[in-house]
């Protein structure tokens, strides 16, 4: 397995290759510190898995999933290495196509064996993206919820309470890492969400590309600024980005425009 890490502070990226290095039959690529580097990576080499921090000098964590996501596709796992307590940030890479995170407090030998489990289809899970996740899926499953779905809404409403994977197997007969394949199957569903537009947001997207102003979209839409700023918001949070060039490039690269 091919590990690529983009990091720009110097101990946890250092931690990270020293625990990663021991594991046989895994590589780690040259570690970048900006997204510029990262980019230059990307193109020439294909990692079996990007860790990747967001706030990153220079550039944005954000824009190197991007690429990974439309270089790869599905062939390059990506992870992001967070802080603590940053976790809004991780559920925008999620609906940007990442499949896991790594807290940078953590103890780093745990590191290892978080990386084996996204590699074996498991995502990592806390309270607080529990809690917002469960918000979005309740909200996009409504019409269409099925048994599948309940199980994956179940999981997620139990760690929302606090309560770690590992306690899944007294409480719902669930190990814990069936229990991170269904928390997966919740990050593709929100990821899924991100290319499924309702039409008004659509018809923005598609002002936004021929460069209309707010004025001019509320008045070609037939609604108020005010709707128009609520349509930009809800846009910008199923594709992830948070600006407008973010936004038509993202759309550009899944079809969307």
């Amino acid at each position: 397995m091919r590990i690529a890490i983009v990091e720009d502070h110097t101990p946890p990226r250092e931690s990270l290759v020293r625990a990663l290095a021991t594991v046989p039959h895994w590589q780690v690529l040259t570690p970048c510190k900006n997204e510029e580097e990262g980019r230059k990576l990307l193109e020439r080499d294909r990692p079996d898995m990007l860790l990747v921090d967001l706030g990153l000098p220079m550039g944005n964590g954000l824009n190197l999933i991007h690429v990974a996501q439309q270089r790869f596709g599905k062939q390059c796992l990506c992870v992001v290495l967070c802080a603590h307590r940053t976790f809004d940030t991780v559920l925008t890479a999620i609906r940007a196509g990442a499949v896991g995170y790594l807290e940078k407090d953590d103890r780093a030998e745990i590191w290892p064996t978080l990386v084996q489990n996204v590699f074996a289809g498991a995502s990592p899970i806390n309270s607080y993206l529990a809690k917002e996740m469960l918000s979005a899926l309740q909200e996009q499953l409504s019409q269409t919820q099925t048994q599948s779905h309940e199980r994956v809404l179940t999981v997620l409403r139990y760690v929302k309470t606090g309560r770690p994977l590992g306690e899944l197997q007294g409480d719902l007969h669930l190990s814990a890492h069936q229990a991170g394949l269904l928390v997966r199957q919740a990050y593709t569903l929100l990821q899924d969400e991100a290319t499924s537009l309702s039409e008004r947001e659509s018809q923005l997207l598609q002002h936004i590309h021929e460069g209309l102003s707010e004025a001019d979209c509320a008045e070609r839409m037939g609604i108020s600024p005010h709707s128009v700023k609520s349509y930009r918001e809800r846009l910008y949070k199923k594709l992830g980005v948070s600006s407008k060039a973010s936004a038509l490039q993202l759309a550009r690269q899944r079809g969307l425009l």
